[in-house]
């Protein structure tokens, strides 16, 4: 896969959050140069992330999105080719915590509630933006996983999380086979554990000590769609660890 410049048109799902991972990861593409279609559930939440973009020189597009449901998926996605032109890059950002207890105590509502957010609206954004990466021969899919998933990062209290994520990891190995040859990248990113209103510092028991600033993970995703970053397929990338070995700015 050959070096190309920075993309386009960024689709980042669940980009709405305060001060969390997907926020971070839309402002840093719009500071690249990006166009950004910020897409979460709240309106106000993304069009305020929206304004912060377009106040710093860029170009976003705030769009309500519910990655559970198709219909919203395949209509937004149309919507935002419409507004902004062929989607380069997708980043599956959008997700839930899900309950914090044990196997026994979780409800099949509360299970299956995570796994269509997290597992499921990651499988239908991705479903409905490929054919046009296909078409064009060029593209990168960048999947948020997390806490649980690794086999060695057990989340104790998190099993419908933990399971939805690691389907996400297995998501992206499977996704990488599949479209690699066809021009188009796919990686997941590990953020770490970071304060975000989905897990507030409060609830990470480990203490706040093990938390990460989002901007690892922001970084980390805009590197993945330019030059040696697009070299990469079917990965799952701790951000922290990634950030510290390129020198990073940020502790």
């Amino acid at each position: 896969m050959t070096s190309e410049p920075g993309p386009q048109v960024v689709v980042v799902t669940g980009a709405g959050a305060g001060a969390g991972i997907g926020r971070a990861i839309a402002l840093e593409f719009g500071r690249s140069g990006a166009k950004v279609a910020v897409a979460a559930r709240t309106r106000a939440d993304i069009e305020a992330v929206a304004d912060e973009i377009t106040a710093a020189g860029g170009a976003a597009l705030a769009i309500p999105i519910d990655v559970a449901d198709p219909g919203s998926v395949e209509a937004v996605l149309r919507d935002i080719r419409r507004a902004l032109g062929p989607i380069d890059v997708l980043v599956n950002n959008a997700g839930t915590p899900g309950p914090r207890a044990f196997t026994q105590d979780v409800t099949p509502a509360e299970f299956l509630e995570v796994i269509q957010t997290n597992l499921w609206g990651t499988f239908l954004c991705t479903k409905f933006v490929l054919p046009t990466m296909i078409a064009r021969r060029r593209g990168v899919i960048v999947n948020m996983t997390g806490g649980g998933a690794a086999s060695d990062r057990p989340l104790r209290g998190g099993i419908a999380y933990a399971s939805s994520k690691a389907g996400v990891e297995g998501f992206t190995r499977n996704l990488a086979i599949e479209v690699g040859s066809l021009g188009i990248a796919v990686n997941a990113i590990q953020p770490g554990r970071v304060d975000t209103r989905g897990f507030p510092a409060a609830t990470i028991t480990s203490g706040a000590g093990n938390l990460v600033p989002p901007d690892h993970a922001a970084r980390l995703a805009v590197w993945l769609t330019t030059g040696e970053g697009r070299e990469l397929q079917g990965q799952t990338i701790d951000a922290a660890a990634w950030d510290r070995s390129r020198g990073g700015m940020v502790g």
